[in-house]
């Protein structure tokens, strides 16, 4: 099992990431969800429109396992895909710590798109979680990460948007509310 790098096409990023995911490849997209505003009347109802956007614009992380020849096959189909990230005439491979260590600070990645005939065909059963306030105090349960003191910025159903400080610069994090316990 080896993670490696896709170079894609930058706006295409979400939909060459469904188009795997359905031929069974495995995809970790790390993604941002951002808010706008389009109009002088949904500013006056206060309304915002939310996208997904990806953290690594123009590329893919993907798993690759076994026989590559069906994954290439698909790669040559779709004008899409530039191909992989190379190095020393064979294509990168991530380390598992990089992956892992990105899995923690993005949990969820993109999952495929809300249209998809799969995820039209399954019933969602909301789960309850807390709420928190924006300014709020939290911390990672588990992992190298455990113990980091973020402040919310937002709620987005059962993902926090976290503000986090690294090296001075401040980076907005989205993860799962079951990551997250209250600094106490």
């Amino acid at each position: 099992m080896l993670w490696q790098i896709l170079k894609v096409k930058s706006d295409a990023v979400l939909n060459v990431h469904d188009y795997l995911s359905e031929n069974n490849i495995e995809v970790y997209t790390p993604f941002e969800t951002k808010y706008l505003r389009t109009s002088k009347q949904q500013r006056k109802k206060r309304v915002r429109i939310s996208y997904v956007e990806p953290l690594f614009k123009g590329y893919l992380i993907i798993k690759v396992e076994g026989n590559t020849n069906r994954l290439a096959e698909l790669i040559a189909k779709n004008a899409n895909i530039y191909g992989f990230i190379m190095h020393n005439d064979a294509p990168y491979c991530l380390s598992l710590n990089a992956i892992d260590d990105l899995k923690e600070i993005y949990p969820t990645g993109y999952k495929t798109s809300k249209h998809s005939k799969k995820n039209r065909q399954k019933k969602y059963k909301p789960d309850v979680f807390k709420q928190y306030s924006p300014g709020e105090l939290v911390q990672f349960k588990t992992g190298s990460m455990a113990g980091l003191q973020l402040s919310v910025q937002s709620q987005v159903d059962n993902n926090l948007i976290l503000m986090l400080n690294i090296l001075g610069t401040p980076r907005k994090v989205e993860t799962a509310i079951e990551n997250i316990k209250p600094v106490t």
